[in-house]
């Protein structure tokens, strides 16, 4: 019974940590797709050409918080992400940096 309850309690720790870090490349691509809607640009040639960082602000009950700063010809960019935990944006801003 004990050596069955370590292996959950190993898999939850486990699978824990998969989806605090899961949305990573989701994050990305949303950001990626956020902006280059609002500047009225392709997104093929945004994704190609722009230079990207993304930084998690926050991890809380399944929701997370992201900064991405995006460095395009049009000038640099804040876009703050907040991530549910199916990995689909819930809320963002974007200002100029």
């Amino acid at each position: 019974m004990k050596k069955t309850l370590k292996v959950i309690f190993l898999s939850l720790v486990t699978m824990s940590a998969v989806m605090a870090t899961g949305c990573e490349t989701e994050v990305e691509l949303q950001a990626f797709d956020i902006l280059s809607q609002e500047l009225g640009t392709d997104f093929n040639d945004s994704f190609n050409n722009w230079h990207y960082t993304a930084t998690l602000n926050s991890s809380v009950e399944g929701k997370e918080s992201y900064t991405t700063l995006f460095n395009t010809e049009y000038g640099t960019f804040r876009v703050d992400l907040d991530i549910d935990q199916f990995c689909d944006v819930t809320d963002y801003s974007i200002a100029p940096f």
